[in-house]
């Protein structure tokens, strides 16, 4: 291994397993079935995958996963590295005590849940089940019970825009500290979803409302830079500014293709399970190609783009401080700081 660069990101995003409990009517696919015979298969992709990469990637973080929902698989725990902080995305409808007092053991860990709303009705175009929104929110406070780190991701939609100031206090009263992303609703393919875009005065008072309660929701919210950035991207619709997730992010879709943003941007640079080698030194031969701007023309799928990683973005255009950046608990921890400044100063040097 020692003869093989080992490029550095910040993220692994393993996308591989996409199959899904769910049927979100914004999503980009429909579910996949899962079948439990089909578990020590998957399963063995997902552990090969990630030893791939890590004889090739120099990764800061691990992120379990993106397309589906990884808790269908029932020993999905064993994927969790030992040091390697990771990050566990889910949607927490399949988890229970037993296995939430086990995550609780790795130390590593942070948990991501997609949740748009503490209530039914602002998770319309997600769930319609009270029963089940009701387990999904037992099991967030649980995980925060158990000190795990947890981090929201909330898809801002004309059902829970105008109440999301409420989410906010709700997630006040949670024992642990919570870090909640909203991120406008994006469009995927022929999928434009324009019909659960909010209104324009429904934006304005989410606006005014996180504004004027900045300082009561601070310790809930990103640093005010990516706020700004989100009112900017809801007003107008689309970006202005550049985006280096191609950059820092190195993401694997369900058919195993090195992706040139695991976003959505259109782009691959072959498979991870052939011609490895080949694969991972196209996707890094000059790491310069993958900033979308000012660069390269951006896409018009990337300019309608905009989610979590807009704090990075922010943070490598100096819009966000180390101090900031460095309250976030997944992004707080030593390694992760060293490289996030070493990525700054490669992109911004490539950038030039």
């Amino acid at each position: 291994m020692s003869h093989i660069k080992r490029h550095k990101v910040l993220f692994f995003d393993n996308c591989l397993f996409d199959k899904c409990n769910f049927c979100c009517q914004y999503c980009r696919s429909l579910p996949r079935l899962f079948y439990l015979k089909d578990k020590k298969i998957i399963l063995d992709k997902l552990k090969s995958s990630i030893k791939i990469s890590k004889k090739y990637v120099n990764y800061a973080i691990l992120k379990l996963s993106g397309y589906g929902e990884i808790t269908l698989i029932k020993n999905f725990y064993v994927l969790i590295p030992k040091k390697t902080p990771c990050q566990l995305i889910t949607n927490a409808s399949l988890l229970d005590q037993k296995v939430i007092d086990l995550l609780s053991k790795f130390s590593n860990l942070n948990v991501c849940i997609s949740l748009d709303g503490h209530l039914l009705k602002m998770n319309y175009w997600r769930v319609k089940n009270k029963s089940l929104h009701q387990k999904i929110l037992y099991n967030l406070n649980y995980i925060s019970k158990k000190g795990i780190p947890l981090e929201i991701n909330s898809v801002l939609t004309n059902r829970n825009i105008s109440l999301f100031g409420r989410f906010l206090n709700y997630l006040k009263g949670i024992e642990n500290k919570i870090i909640c992303y909203p991120f406008p609703i994006r469009s995927f393919g022929n999928l434009k979803n324009k019909d659960k875009w909010p209104k324009k005065e429904e934006i304005k008072k989410f606006k005014e409302e996180i504004i004027k309660n900045f300082n009561y929701y601070k310790p809930l919210l990103p640093p005010k830079a990516y706020l700004f950035r989100l009112f900017s991207f809801l007003e107008k619709g689309e970006r202005k500014w550049p985006c280096y997730v191609g950059s820092f992010n190195l993401g694997i879709l369900p058919n195993g293709e090195i992706a040139r943003c695991a976003c959505g941007a259109e782009g691959s640079f072959g498979n991870i399970f052939s011609s490895k080698d080949k694969s991972f030194k196209k996707r890094f031969e000059n790491i310069s190609r993958l900033i979308s701007f000012p660069n390269n023309p951006i896409s018009n799928n990337c300019r309608k783009c905009f989610n979590h990683y807009e704090v990075i973005n922010a943070f490598i255009d100096g819009e966000i401080s180390q101090e900031e950046i460095g309250k976030i608990e997944l992004l707080g921890r030593e390694t992760v700081k060293k490289r996030l400044i070493w990525l700054k100063n490669q992109i911004k040097y490539l950038s030039k």
